[in-house]
């Protein structure tokens, strides 16, 4: 895991231009810098080393023609397989890592090679014959691709502030990412913070050529798995369940690969707990459990550590319990803002679960995010579809819709929550608008005004719902397909998964996802019809062969308690919630 930068000017900036911006990747990489440039093209370099320890390893990497100059950030987990069959036709390799395999791939297969990877990535290839750059960002946008731009420069980046630290793109705010993140608590790809800097959709692939990108082209069909999943009709139940038990051993062992220890986060939650039996099946190495625990009284029915203590001892886990106190919080608050990248209400679990990560020696991590989207686990799966369907069946009575409005309004003022009296305008959009209703934190006509003023002049057309923020032109027919798709490409991708890069990796630590695998979601896609026929993702869970004990199983699903707003309101910030403190820093 690491970070990197990539410049394409007709300005020929200096190097000097990029000392910031690779300063400021310097926790996502504090074992070796290095940078590359010829006239209007610089290519730096921050590494964390996990493969080949060496120096040899280290980047931006030339290709051994010296035609291909990589700069990567992520982990391919089946590289080693692919360096076998490009050794069989006649490749040389200098290092036993995944980036050169990336670079001997390209020179042989060009963009076709992005269909043979399995891993996180997003990664740039110069190629100084051509003179042209390729870059590329894996199915799932594990890993982040920003790309600024200027009239004269693109910039290409792991995080988002290194390319305004360049001064080479604008810095004014956007007004869609703002509304994003009042609404929904983060900001919703391909919007950032900046209106010039937006990011790479997952599954895409880029050329940039004269210092100009151009238009981004799939090379996975991310929405086509959950639209036409090619069913597996003819299998039972029990042989659903011995191939997704099979599926997700064969992830484990991939996201195992790794010349430093690795580690993994636990919760008392079905995914961590069910990722440590795993892991334990996997290998007899030792293994590092980390647990966080918020110290307050308010956050008591929310502490983990005794459920997570049980897993780590029914499967021999060394158990590191870490906790946490306000005054540390205090302290540490500056730190964690100034490493948020983008704007986001969650991450701080995260952020310290991978501070206790570094204390103890751990470079990686195995998280259990992405269980609950890929199996069906979230109360949105039966609430957004049931919703939906109540809204049409009054509707019909009432195609005026004026009785519905009467009758959410009502439900607004005896909830006190004002998300029921948009619900007719949210819903009036279909699965997503029912799924937009249930994760969205506030409305549309409680932005700020001069936010409003400023999303009415912006250049894109906005409806009065702000509904293009939000569209999904791509969404499955089938709800409960739907939701998955939802989940995983809007909450996941710009929550969980953006969340888990920018605080892991402010403490140097790599976080890897086995249950957000591409190669796992197409595997398992034609069971997707039968995971009705088991609740409580008894698919994942029942894949052990020492099973989870039964308080964890039947423990009802909590968040991870977290007492920021009450810690913040005592220390008398200023800021009675998270989200205005976060707003304030981005975009006052």
């Amino acid at each position: 895991m690491c970070g990197f930068i990539a410049s394409f000017s007709s300005l020929n900036p200096h190097f000097s231009s990029f000392r910031a911006s690779l300063d400021r990747l310097a926790t996502r990489g504090p074992d070796a810098e290095g940078f590359w440039q010829e006239p209007g093209v610089f290519l730096g370099h921050r590494r964390l080393s996990i493969l080949d320890l060496s120096q040899r390893a280290n980047q931006p990497m030339v290709s051994r023609t010296n035609r291909f100059i990589i700069v990567f950030n992520g982990e391919i987990y089946n590289y080693r397989s692919l360096r076998s069959d490009l050794v069989k036709l006649g490749h040389k390799f200098r290092t036993d890592t995944d980036t050169e395999v990336l670079i001997e791939l390209y020179s042989r297969y060009k963009s076709s090679m992005l269909n043979s990877l399995e891993g996180m990535f997003s990664f740039v290839i110069w190629d100084t014959f051509e003179q042209y750059a390729f870059a590329a960002r894996d199915p799932y946008g594990i890993k982040p691709l920003y790309l600024g731009t200027s009239s004269h420069s693109c910039i290409l980046c792991s995080q988002v502030k290194p390319i305004i630290l360049s001064g080479l793109v604008d810095a004014s705010r956007d007004p869609i990412a703002h509304a994003s993140f009042l609404l929904f608590g983060s900001i919703f790809e391909p919007h950032t913070t900046y209106r010039q800097v937006q990011s790479i959709p997952a599954g895409h692939y880029i050329y940039i050529r004269n210092s100009i990108p151009e238009s981004p082209i799939p090379f996975f069909d991310f929405p086509s798995i959950w639209s036409s999943p090619n069913p597996a009709s003819s299998l039972s139940k029990s042989q659903v369940q011995l191939h997704t038990s099979a599926l997700l051993k064969d992830s484990i062992h991939r996201h195992l690969v790794s010349d430093v220890p690795v580690g993994l986060f636990l919760s008392a939650g079905l995914d961590s707990a069910t990722l440590a039996g795993l892991c334990r099946e996997a290998t007899q190495d030792p293994l590092h459990a980390i647990t966080i625990k918020f110290k307050s009284q308010s956050t008591s029915h929310f502490d983990e550590t005794e459920g997570a203590s049980l897993v780590s001892r029914i499967y021999s886990l060394d158990h590191y319990i870490r906790e946490i106190h306000q005054s540390e919080f205090l302290t540490d608050l500056p730190l964690i803002i100034d490493s948020m990248d983008q704007p986001s209400i969650d991450g701080v679990n995260t952020w310290y679960a991978s501070k206790a990560a570094s204390e103890i020696g751990l470079k990686v991590a195995l998280s259990g995010i992405g269980g609950d989207e890929l199996f069906w686990g979230y109360s949105t799966f039966s609430t957004v579809p049931a919703l939906l369907s109540l809204y049409n069946l009054l509707s019909s009575v009432d195609p005026s819709n004026s009785i519905v409005s009467s009758l959410f309004n009502l439900i607004s003022v005896l909830t006190g929550n004002p998300r029921w009296a948009y619900a007719p305008n949210w819903l009036n959009h279909g699965i997503a608008g029912s799924w937009c209703l249930a994760r969205s934190i506030s409305v549309p006509n409680r932005l700020p005004c001069d936010l409003v003023e400023q999303l009415l002049d912006y250049p894109y057309a906005l409806s009065s719902s702000f509904w293009p923020l939000f569209d999904t032109p791509d969404i499955p027919l089938n709800s409960k397909y739907a939701v998955a798709y939802l989940e995983s490409s809007r909450y996941l991708r710009n929550q969980l998964l953006r969340d888990t890069d920018w605080s892991s990796m402010h403490h140097s630590v790599e976080v890897r996802t086995p249950l957000v695998d591409s190669t796992l979601l197409c595997n398992l896609s034609p069971f997707f019809d039968m995971f009705s026929q088991f609740p409580r993702k008894c698919l994942l869970t029942d894949s052990l062969k020492k099973p989870l004990p039964r308080s964890i199983l039947s423990r009802k699903k909590t968040g991870f308690g977290i007492p920021i707003n009450k810690w913040m309101k005592e220390s008398n910030s200023g800021f009675c919630t998270w989200p205005s403190f976060v707003s304030s820093h981005f975009f006052s």
